[in-house]
């Protein structure tokens, strides 16, 4: 190699070096222009997110003060504000879910309805609660926890998400002045009084919700009916929801409204002595002169003690409940006409129902006291659900006009069903045939002393 050669090499590795160094320099100042332009596109995401709540909390302290004019009631403290999206808010539900369904409860709830004859077996009805939750949602107040959450929802107009939140204010409200739990809005022993409960809670926020939005119209106004075909598309859930599910939904907001104006319209008693003394059947607010003027209370059976009978078939009772009036009321209208179904739960006193079930043999049935105003009634409700109890098991119905007092049907799946009549009671046993003839005595025996 001659001297020019290795003069060149000497001079291109250093200018070789030298260039790879400002490529690699270079290189890395793009990489941190790039991540400098990431987290400027990040802090000015949060940062206008920041700004969106931050005006969202504005617009919900503005709303306080609607809603404490429009109930005459304002918040004794200030209340907790968290913005979620909808993902946050599924977690939230399924965990709440799970702290108001503990154990084998869900499971024992649904799979009573079942055996009632309420639903269909092939229902999944935690999966339609939790949708229908999370379709409805705009805000919600957590009674538990005290914390408001406001959902990011694209659908809602400014307008009309103020209005929801305007109804959760008002049951933030209702909990700081009369505690619902306190209430009962959680109790477990009784679904119809917790139904009229309901009605009253979301009948007063309902109330302020439309007096609230009635008060704040404008020119924008054709957005909302906008908002509202598009809600229209998003209730494909509750439409698919069995009527059980329907009916205990908008029952609280449609007769809980009509309950609430009643109040006002009348003025024959102040909201504040409703909420200290409260509805306690759904039969109170469908049939409000029973509240208002000659207030009805339930006169419920009691059910005997069958520990003996469940310990030697190995049974299990799942569930002990009410149904109530409005219940009994769609129980019937699954097989019949709704103007009969509605005739025979009217004139409603009183009920409880118990459920049981062996998971060992998968056997399962129920008994069911009811009590009415008068034999009458108990004689209109006993000819109701035996027409049902045949239509439900696709029985022959070769007895139409019966005067008999104490009928008993062979079902299918093995199973028997005796529907008796004592005075003002109207008596279900349905049970599995081997072990019904010692139910029934042991039921009727009873009843009758």
């Amino acid at each position: 190699m001659n001297k020019k050669n290795i003069f060149y090499i000497i001079l291109v590795i250093p200018l070789i070096v030298l260039s790879l160094f400002f490529y690699i320099k270079n290189h890395n100042l793009e990489d941190q222009i790039r991540s400098l332009e990431n987290k400027h596109d990040k802090l000015q995401t949060r940062y206008l997110s920041v700004l969106k709540e931050k005006k969202l909390l504005e617009r919900c302290y503005d709303i306080e003060k609607s809603v404490s004019e429009i109930r005459g009631l304002g918040l004794i403290k200030s209340i907790t504000y968290k913005v979620i999206n909808k993902s946050r808010l599924n977690e939230i539900l399924i965990k709440r879910f799970d702290e108001v369904y503990k154990g084998n409860s869900f499971y024992n709830m649904e799979n009573s309805l079942k055996i009632l004859g309420m639903i269909d077996k092939d229902v999944d009805l935690k999966t339609l609660l939790l949708k229908l939750y999370q379709e409805q949602a705009a805000a919600f107040y957590d009674y538990d926890n005290k914390i408001m959450y406001l959902v990011n929802n694209a659908f809602f107009t400014k307008r009309l998400e103020n209005m929801f939140i305007a109804h959760e204010l008002t049951h933030a409200v209702q909990d700081q002045h009369y505690g619902l739990v306190k209430m009962g809005i959680d109790r477990k022993d009784n679904d119809d009084a917790v139904l009229a409960l309901s009605a009253l809670i979301e009948g007063d926020a309902t109330f302020v919700m439309e007096k609230f939005y009635k008060q704040n119209l404008g020119l924008d106004a054709f957005l909302d009916v906008l908002s509202g075909v598009i809600l229209e598309i998003s209730q494909k859930e509750i439409d698919k929801a069995p009527q059980y599910l329907k009916e205990n939904m908008l029952f609280p907001y449609i007769k809980g409204l009509q309950f609430v104006k009643n109040i006002y319209d009348n003025n024959v008693i102040n909201m504040e002595n409703v909420f200290l003394n409260p509805p306690t059947t759904t039969e109170q607010i469908l049939h409000t002169e029973k509240y208002f003027i000659n207030r009805d209370e339930p006169d419920y059976p009691v059910m005997p003690d069958l520990t003996k009978f469940y310990g030697k078939y190995d049974l299990t009772p799942i569930n002990e409940n009410v149904l109530g009036e409005l219940n009994i009321n769609i129980l019937l209208k699954r097989h019949l006409p709704y103007q009969l179904s509605n005739d025979a739960a009217q004139g409603w006193d009183g009920d409880r129902y118990v459920v049981f079930e062996n998971k060992n043999n998968k056997l399962n049935g129920y008994i069911l006291l009811t009590r009415w105003d008068s034999s009458a009634d108990a004689r209109q409700f006993f000819d109701a659900f035996l027409k049902w109890i045949k239509l439900h098991y696709e029985v022959q119905d070769n007895n139409s006009a019966h005067e008999e007092y104490d009928v008993t049907i062979d079902l299918s799946d093995h199973l028997s069903c005796c529907i008796q009549l004592i005075q003002n009671d109207c008596i279900v046993i349905c049970a599995p045939e081997i072990f019904f003839p010692d139910l029934k005595k042991s039921i009727i025996s009873v009843s009758a002393k």
